[in-house]
């Protein structure tokens, strides 16, 4: 299609079939992702998430679309039958394909696309109808004025916490470095932001004090910091906006992170180092999760659906623990800190 447009799904099925098949789901992924970059929209209705284990494996495929804040995600609320499963992408006005089959492993699974007008519209009716009985499974917020009370209330959520961020997160910034950003902004509001975070410094520690805290962070190479092109974190303007760490300032940053994992058993740091340059994902065991994409146009995604939480939270802890963050890997942790910091100083 020239134009752009809708494109109304509805994924009631076992995907299995695509997410084993890596070269398959990335040539899918980059498909729906080249759509959204023309200006496609998708509006998805997903299915019953039955096998958490299932949708947790697939988020690798999915969390980059979502972060483009091109999709808008429903779900229907109440218990429904699992025998019947079938899928339905329309795209109004241009054609509609339908698949179904009986429950898992079916033989008599039946495909059909048509580009009879007729049939699209009684697709794109049914559509509606079923949206309806819907609600939203994320909340976009494109006002970066909402942002700072979304993290606020965000950090007020109770239960264990795993954070994953492409820079050094702003929750463990140094009182001296907070204090600095504040007196040099020249933007106001900025100034504003980082005046709330210390205001909220006493809060954050009292997190690390009770309840397991898991801070998975991209750690810049020392050329990159001395460069002067590593941003400093801040929930409210896109990269090329934001302040940027100098080789004093970084330090600072690393020391206070030392100085929480040696005070607080609960606090872990993990570093990345592959660098995930389009989004952050926070996400609370308590029932909280949120989605931030971080390129222009900045964007904050509240995912409401509960059992896509559960899921998100597994995603993040299963990442967690496969890179390693307890044990003797604290400690390896330190070291890797303490190196960068005397590579930095020397």
């Amino acid at each position: 299609m020239k134009e752009s447009g809708s494109i109304l799904t509805v994924v009631d099925d076992n995907l299995d079939w695509l997410l084993s098949d890596f070269i398959l789901s990335k040539k899918i992924q980059s498909g729906l992702m080249d759509a959204i970059e023309r200006g496609f929209v998708f509006h998805q209705i997903m299915p019953p998430l039955n096998y958490i284990n299932r949708y947790t494996e697939s988020l690798k495929f999915w969390i980059p679309i979502y972060a483009t804040g091109k999709t808008n995600v429903y779900y229907y609320p109440r218990l429904r039958g699992n025998l019947y499963r079938h899928s339905i992408v329309v795209v109004p006005g241009c054609c509609v394909q339908y698949a179904s089959s009986v429950s898992i492993g079916s033989t008599s699974d039946i495909t059909m696309f048509s580009t009879d007008l007729k049939l699209v519209s009684a697709f794109e009716k049914q559509f509606h109808e079923h949206l309806s009985l819907c609600r939203p499974s994320l909340h976009v917020n494109r006002n970066p004025s909402d942002f700072v009370p979304c993290f606020l209330d965000f950090f007020s959520h109770r239960g264990d916490t795993v954070q994953e961020v492409n820079s050094l997160s702003i929750n463990t910034m140094p009182r001296v470095l907070l204090e600095r950003l504040i007196s040099e902004s020249p933007i106001p509001k900025l100034s504003h932001i980082f005046q709330m975070y210390l205001d909220e410094m006493p809060r954050f520690e009292e997190r690390f004090s009770q309840e397991p805290y898991i801070d998975m962070c991209y750690l810049a190479s020392a050329e990159d910091v001395r460069a002067g092109i590593i941003p400093i974190a801040a929930p409210l303007q896109a990269d090329n906006d934001h302040p940027c760490y100098t080789p004093e300032t970084y330090c600072l940053h690393l020391l206070n992170i030392i100085h929480l994992m040696d005070r607080y058993p609960n606090y872990s740091f993990l570093p990345l180092h592959e660098f995930t340059p389009d989004y952050n994902l926070f996400v609370n065991e308590g029932g909280a999760a949120l989605l931030v994409r971080t390129i222009d146009p900045i964007l904050l995604m509240e995912i409401r659906r509960p059992a896509m939480i559960t899921a998100f939270w597994e995603h993040q802890l299963r990442k967690a623990e496969s890179l390693g963050y307890d044990g003797i890997h604290r400690e390896k942790i330190r070291m890797t800190l303490r190196s960068l910091i005397q590579e930095l100083d020397g």
